[in-house]
């Protein structure tokens, strides 16, 4: 069929076919070739994809926009040294606003495939329970008793992990116990946007699995980045609304051996990196 010439076309943005940006936004960053350079850094052929999937998520995102723009690429840089995808429909790592900053975030996906890549679990799983499910916890044991299936409420949040040496490990909580927890570390668990409001499946599954791995997994190097990489900024809530991103509120604990990074640090390496581009280009510093 021969097409109309007087027809008008509508062309739908997608990541590869997007409007041009304005000077000085994340994706108008991107196309600086100091920042592309910084992605080849740690993801090498795997860079141009990235860098069009966090352009597409900036698009998408009213208050990623509005974030300062040199967190969004450092919080997509600790996603890219993990390896982790940062689609929001794949579950593994998200890119999360906290008012005029971004914020990296685990979810629980990432966890099990960061583990997974050590190759020394045999097995690891984590699922929601229902009613009838678990019956009991032996105090002296830590094994969990399990039941059949009585009812379809959620009860709690089960992983497990066995390790190649044959060590295994479970770990349970009630719905209770992890909104305790999530109510106690959370600075985003009574916002109404969080995901403790909009998938509090997610939240449980992710709060038992880190709690499984940080005090019986095997925590190679790149795991304990992650843990590290998730520390929010201090004294910063997350938007109500993420423009689509899922949204994944920190659980840091405040005990004295969990790991106590810089979480600024990657932000100040890539601001003194690329500093002078951004003056050439724009007139201005940081």
């Amino acid at each position: 069929m021969t097409p109309d010439p007087n027809s008008q076309q509508v062309i739908q943005p997608s990541r590869y076919n997007l409007p041009a940006p304005a000077a000085g936004t994340v994706r108008d960053l991107l196309r600086l070739e100091s920042v592309k350079e910084r992605f080849r850094e740690v993801l090498a052929d795997k860079a141009p994809q990235f860098i069009a999937s966090l352009a597409s998520l900036v698009y998408a995102s009213r208050q990623l926009k509005a974030c300062e723009p040199y967190t969004v690429i450092a919080a997509a840089l600790k996603a890219a040294a993990l390896d982790l995808p940062i689609e929001p429909s794949l579950g593994f790592a998200a890119i999360v606003p906290y008012g005029e900053m971004a914020q990296f975030q685990m979810q629980w996906k990432g966890y099990v495939q960061l583990a997974l890549r050590t190759n020394q679990y045999a097995n690891i799983n984590v699922t929601e329970t229902y009613t009838g499910m678990i019956t009991g916890i032996d105090p002296f044991t830590g094994v969990v008793k399990k039941g059949k299936r009585t009812g379809d409420e959620v009860t709690g949040y089960y992983a497990y992990l066995k390790l190649i040496n044959g060590f295994e490990k479970e770990v349970y909580m009630s719905v209770d116990e992890v909104l305790a927890h999530g109510k106690k570390y959370s600075k985003t668990f009574e916002k109404a946007g969080s995901t403790w409001k909009t998938n509090p499946n997610a939240m449980g599954r992710k709060t038992v699995i880190k709690q499984l791995l940080t005090r019986w997994g095997i925590l190679s190097v790149e795991m304990q980045n992650a843990f590290q990489a998730e520390i929010p900024p201090q004294d910063t809530l997350i938007a109500s609304d993420n423009g689509g991103a899922p949204v994944e509120a920190d659980e840091a604990e405040d005990s004295s051996d969990e790991y106590k990074p810089d979480p600024a640090a990657i932000d100040r390496e890539l601001k003194e990196r690329h500093a002078k581009d951004l003056a050439a280009l724009y007139g201005k510093t940081g």
